[in-house]
């Protein structure tokens, strides 16, 4: 996860993008 923009990002198996 990254915290990015005050929002917790993940990136999934396929790589894509995701607010968790």
């Amino acid at each position: 996860h990254k915290i990015v923009a005050d929002k917790d990002y993940a990136v999934t198996a396929n790589s894509k993008i995701v607010v968790v």
